[in-house]
């Protein structure tokens, strides 16, 4: 599919906002106009499974975090989210693969003339939002997001605990160039994202 969105020079996109704000709902809508979607949750999936995160997965949680698939992922994530100093650890460990993958991928992409969306949870706290030439932020309020990751089967409680994890809300929406209401319908949010499109594609033509 051709870019729609071309401005010259490529932008790179940050991405904020809550547990269930909507995130991969805004990556989506933003890969359909031509960005690259650089997504670090994927990418941790694939570091998490790798040969060399082995030795360190059962140093940090014991040879039976192993399993006949991989890492038990669920029982990782009960851990380090019931356990700052072992996320902590498990991040020290992750974070530079993560970064050095998603920099990469974002470099390639810039020489060729296509903007990226980084889709980061940690965007600012793990310091990627300095690469960013755009921060967007997702408002909806608490109680959708908490209804939203309900419907997709994640508990309350993990919703709480993983967002206790990351920068308040505050620091994120102060970081923010373009805020977007996401409490509505996909289509809704399309909408709003076309029209800033279109008006960075007008201000990089000038």
């Amino acid at each position: 599919m051709p870019s729609i969105f071309r401005p010259d020079p490529p932008l790179v996109l940050g991405i904020l906002g809550g547990v269930g704000s909507g995130k991969s709902r805004l990556s989506s809508i933003l890969a359909e106009q031509g960005l690259l979607v650089l997504d670090a949750d994927r990418e941790a999936g694939r570091v998490l499974a790798s040969a060399d995160m082995r030795p360190i997965l059962e140093q940090l949680f014991g040879p039976e975090i192993l399993g006949p698939d991989g890492p038990r992922k669920d029982r990782i994530a009960a851990a380090i989210f019931s356990d700052p100093c072992l996320r902590g650890r498990l991040e020290e460990a992750m974070h530079p693969r993560i970064r050095k993958i998603l920099l990469g991928e974002m470099q390639r992409a810039l020489e060729t003339g296509q903007s990226v969306v980084l889709d980061v949870p940690l965007l600012l706290e793990g310091g990627l939002i300095a690469h960013c030439d755009r921060v967007l932020y997702l408002d909806v309020p608490a109680g959708l997001r908490e209804a939203r990751v309900r419907d997709r089967g994640m508990d309350p409680e993990d919703w709480r605990r993983r967002e206790a994890a990351q920068a308040p809300l505050a620091d994120k929406l102060a970081a923010a160039d373009k805020v977007f209401d996401n409490s509505g319908t996909i289509e809704d949010l399309r909408k709003q994202v076309l029209t800033w499109l279109d008006e960075e594609s007008d201000l990089s033509s000038r």
